[in-house]
């Protein structure tokens, strides 16, 4: 099989004006957001990891929590998170079922501070592993597409939707016609 000039060239230009649409789209992700302050956004999920440099005394536990919270904002934010972080924990725990504080620092999707309670914890004091439900709160900023973003990306997208079919208009009109 062989390829014609005509495939060749729609090809090359297809995977040119895609290139060229993809790269709109990483200009206009950087172009177009703005930093958005976050105050007290709730967020609930679970807790998984390890508790480090463990210290039970009687049933009062404290230490550092450094694992995942895979949970949901349930204020402006909306949306579902799954973050790595270490943060301070501090509770009791009674048969290995823990509850009490936790506070630390995120960095994804805001950058600031966690803070919230530990309900149905589960600690093994041996090892250290620990999973729970969290409830609590985030402080910080996070970046948001600003309103004439939204309004940009319309217009690309609809750029894009006009474009292809013109480019393959013009493609057919330069080459010749092979006529036997």
């Amino acid at each position: 099989m062989d390829l014609d000039q005509e495939t060749v060239w729609q090809v090359g230009v297809t995977i040119a004006v895609v290139v060229l649409f993809v790269v709109a789209l990483a200009v206009l992700s950087q172009v177009f957001v703005e930093d958005v302050v976050v105050e007290n956004e709730p967020l609930s999920g679970e807790l998984d990891g390890e508790i480090e440099d463990l210290d039970v005394q009687g049933d009062s536990v404290s230490g550092t929590f450094d694992g995942e919270l895979d949970g949901n904002f349930e204020g402006n934010l909306s949306k579902e998170v799954d973050v790595e972080l270490t943060a301070g924990v501090e509770g009791t725990i009674t048969d290995e079922t823990m509850t009490g504080t936790f506070e630390g620092n995120v960095d994804q999707p805001v950058d600031g501070t966690i803070s919230g309670d530990i309900e149905n914890g589960t600690l093994d004091t041996d090892d250290g592993s620990f999973s729970g439900k969290f409830s609590g709160t985030v402080n910080g900023t996070t970046q948001q597409m600003s309103p004439d973003g939204g309004i940009a990306l319309v217009a690309l997208i609809g750029a894009f939707v006009v474009v292809m079919p013109l480019v393959g208009y013009v493609i057919r009109r330069i080459t010749p016609d092979e006529k036997e």
